[in-house]
């Protein structure tokens, strides 16, 4: 979970303060016995308690400061050895301050009396505790280092397999508009040889629709179905210049599935191996039927396979499984039986902002 600078702020205070209060605990205990049992006594023990409380708090601060909120860059090894620094300053001015106090509260003369050890303890408590929040922290700081090293190792790995999707796509989507652009030329050119000039007009006007589509289709990935429905209309239209009542399609597609997501430009690749393979003749006509069940858009036509049909190289299927398998993580399915030709289209799911 990314956490912003302004929370982070509040949640280090938070646990400086936490730290403050368990690493002077001592003091703070000492303070309690001392106020019930010696009350005379008490206001230099409070002041103790407060001074400790305050100088782990700051250090804990100033060690968080220094590794996790100093927005300036350094290696981890650094961060370590600014952090010693920051501790060994912290120890020298908290000795410098207990024997101040100690002083002012006549430890010389409780010395004196054979009472010294309590300096000694109180000098190597407050190292001990200091030396272990910079063992803790630095220990913290490491996770946390590693956690943004991961973190942003992620982002690299997110970002460099957008980009080569986007690659891979643009790959495909470019071997799209060449083959189509050549038989669309093809059949065009066709027209004008048999002089049917409105039937020409009819199929360029149809034609400038259908290439606005392909063109505003590079830089999409995923659409809607009721999209490609719709250029499929459109689409619908040149091969009724050509084929007449040759050609017929039975379209029944459930509305409930006009928002789940598909590859642009899926079915053109399929109904131009309709045409492509097929004879479409008054003696042999053409039936497309397009419907949807079980999340797959399926799309079945008669067969009647071209007498001088070429071999076919698979190019066109094989590059919208690839886009299938990179856009939505699914694969067509191709079934060739003797006398139809199925091809079913997995549907993605519907974006939320579609919903």
């Amino acid at each position: 979970m990314k956490v912003n600078t302004t929370n982070k702020k509040v949640l280090v205070i938070l646990v400086s303060l936490i730290l403050g209060v368990l690493l002077s605990f001592r003091e703070i205990d000492l303070y309690f016995f001392t106020t019930w049992r010696y009350p005379e006594s008490s206001s230099s023990i409070l002041f103790l308690a407060f001074f400790t409380f305050i100088f782990f708090t700051s250090q804990s601060l100033a060690l968080f400061w220094t590794n996790i909120l100093w927005k300036k860059q350094h290696t981890f090894r650094k961060k370590i050895l600014i952090s010693l620094g920051v501790t060994f300053v912290f120890i020298l001015f908290g000795t410098i301050v207990l024997i101040l106090f100690n002083e002012s509260s006549h430890f010389v003369n409780r010395m004196l009396s054979g009472r010294h050890q309590e300096f000694i303890d109180s000098i190597f408590s407050l190292i001990l505790r200091s030396v272990s929040t910079f063992i803790i922290l630095s220990g913290a700081t490491w996770i946390y280092y590693l956690l943004n090293k991961k973190r942003e190792a992620e982002k690299k790995y997110e970002a460099l397999k957008i980009e080569s999707l986007q690659s891979q796509l643009q790959a495909l989507n470019n071997q799209i508009n060449p083959h189509f652009f050549f038989n669309a030329l093809n059949s065009l050119h066709s027209l004008i040889l048999e002089d049917q000039k409105d039937k020409s007009l009819t199929y360029l006007s149809n034609l400038s629709n259908i290439f606005r589509y392909i063109l505003q289709s590079e830089k999409k990935g995923l659409v809607k179905l009721k999209d490609e429905l719709d250029f499929l209309e459109i689409y619908k239209e040149t091969l009724f210049v050509k084929y007449e009542q040759r050609l017929e399609f039975d379209i029944d597609v459930d509305k409930r599935y006009h928002n789940f997501q598909i590859p642009v430009l899926s079915l053109l690749p399929i109904i131009e191996n309709v045409s492509k393979h097929n004879e479409i003749s008054n003696q042999f006509p053409m039936l497309v039927r397009i419907k949807t069940e079980d999340l797959k858009l399926v799309i079945r036509n008669n067969k009647h396979e071209k007498i001088d049909s070429v071999i076919s190289d698979g190019v066109g299927l094989s590059n919208l499984n690839k886009r299938f398998k990179l856009l939505l993580n699914k694969e067509i399915v191709i079934e060739d039986l003797e006398y139809f030709y199925t091809v079913s289209l997995p549907l993605g799911e519907v974006q939320k902002s579609d919903k």
